[in-house]
């Protein structure tokens, strides 16, 4: 599933993410949701929230913090859906 960070940000917090279900099998959006679950298991925050604020997001490992999901919970379906076995 592809998500995105808003394109401008002028709040004091960290941005909004938007999680899009549907989104049209090219070749742009195979790429970038199999980098998204790359990402997401070794805990890495996805290229556009970095961009938005390095000095916080770069140095935490998002697989650690406190209310993420297990993976380990998620069904075949659900993994597949979020990016695994993706290959660009």
């Amino acid at each position: 599933m592809c998500h995105a960070v808003e394109t401008m940000h002028t709040g004091k917090e960290i941005a909004c993410v938007v999680y899009i279900a549907a989104t049209p099998y090219t070749k742009q959006n195979v790429k970038y949701i199999a980098q998204q679950w790359n990402d997401m298991i070794n805990g890495i925050a996805p290229h556009d929230f970095k961009v938005q604020d390095t000095k916080k997001v770069n140095k935490q490992n998002e697989r650690k913090m406190v209310g993420a999901l297990d993976l380990e919970v998620l069904g075949a379906q659900a993994r597949k859906a979020l990016g695994e076995g993706l290959v660009y």
